[in-house]
């Protein structure tokens, strides 16, 4: 943790201070261009990655409507993205699975010197992944994986917890699989390839895949049906932020699947952002669409009537709302999950200072508060 704390500060040096100044903005009316500040910071995912190359183009076509310059800041692990929005360094991130992580101060966010962070949505493009197998192995199932080499990066906890839900989907655990442990995420997508394992998780879209698909292997994905209630109870148990989703487009899909959904990237704020700001700027994102809706084969996805659907990592920002309202696609549905969603960090946050308290009074040492954090939040919270 305190690599990144370093890094972070050693950034606000170089550059002279944090996210850049601009005046208050007041909201525009339903009928009229957004107007963004003058100048915006965001943080991303590394150059290369989906994520960095939907902060570029989306970035590029609000300034090419409306002037505004925006700096992208490529930072990685997710605890360095979260740093920069935590510092102010920058006012937006576009992140995946840490938006919930650090809402609810879970795994690497379970650190003393991080916590349950009031985060807030501004908009999510819905993402899939997925269970992926060789169309040569018949898998099809959940259940068909029993006794299957289930390939896992240690330290990748996105992937590890979407691999535990998955299974949770057809009532198993990793102790129903052989865990093999592979180097890094390519590794275990050429384990496909190699035959070193049977089942991976990975995105639909992954080079390597488009690989395994014209190899005599081929390439499937493991179903879960959105009629299975059971199921998908079971595995939203273990990753609350996650839906079905129907995908058709990817490596080997001749059909369409019902994949584990999720929302990558999804564009996060602080609660305290102004609301003007933030209505400005999911109204700018919306009235851009068509400009970057092309930019890649998943970029449509950003359209207001899917990146304003739920769940999401986080609850959404009341200036997002107040244009969700104004396009007609805010729901009941929408206003009990969000309510539910700001109640269940707020639980959180009371949980985090009782620990704090209570780590104090027993010494507990910082390298091992995580550990009694988690013990104590499941205690606590009941999960």
């Amino acid at each position: 943790m305190k690599k990144y704390v370093s890094f972070a500060l050693i950034f606000v040096l170089c550059i002279g201070g944090g996210v850049f100044s601009t005046p208050a903005l007041a909201f525009s009316a339903p009928d009229e261009k957004a107007v963004l500040p003058d100048m915006m910071s965001w943080v991303a995912y590394e150059v290369g990655s989906a994520g960095y190359a939907d902060a570029a183009g989306i970035a590029n076509a609000l300034t090419q409507m409306f002037g505004t310059q925006i700096r992208i800041i490529p930072a990685d692990p997710s605890v360095a993205r979260m740093l920069f929005l935590k510092n102010r360094i920058a006012s937006y991130a576009l992140v995946a699975d840490e938006a919930y992580f650090a809402s609810h101060g879970l795994f690497d966010f379970g650190e003393r010197a991080f916590g349950p962070q009031n985060l807030r949505v501004v908009l999510g493009k819905p993402n899939c992944i997925a269970f992926a197998v060789t169309r040569s192995s018949g898998l099809q199932t959940i259940e068909d994986l029993r006794g299957r080499r289930l390939g896992i990066v240690p330290g990748n906890t996105s992937h590890i917890i979407k691999a535990k839900s998955f299974l949770a989907f057809g009532d198993m655990t990793f102790d129903d699989v052989e865990i093999v442990t592979m180097s890094s995420y390519s590794a275990s997508l050429r384990g496909l390839l190699e035959g070193t394992v049977d089942v991976v998780i990975a995105s639909t879209t992954a080079a390597t895949l488009y690989e395994l698909d014209a190899s005599p292997l081929g390439v499937s994905y493991i179903d879960m049906p959105a009629d299975d209630i059971e199921g998908w109870n079971r595995l939203m148990e273990v990753t609350a932020w996650q839906f079905p989703h129907e995908e058709s487009r990817g490596a080997g899909m001749r059909r369409t699947y019902t994949l584990g959904g999720y929302t990558y990237p999804q564009i996060i704020v602080y609660a305290d952002m102004p609301a003007e700001e933030i209505y400005e700027v999911a109204k700018a994102i919306h009235q851009a669409f068509e400009l970057y809706r092309d930019m890649n084969p998943l970029a449509a996805d950003w359209a207001i009537e899917l990146s304003s659907r739920f769940p999401q990592g986080a609850p959404f920002h009341e200036g997002a709302i107040r244009f969700l309202k104004e396009m007609g696609l805010w729901t009941d549905e929408h206003q009990k999950w969000n309510d539910e969603a700001i109640a269940a960090i707020e639980a959180s946050k009371a949980a985090w200072e009782l620990v704090i308290a209570e780590a104090d009074e027993q010494g507990i040492p910082d390298s091992r508060f995580n550990e009694f954090w988690t013990r104590r939040r499941g205690e606590i919270l009941g999960k």
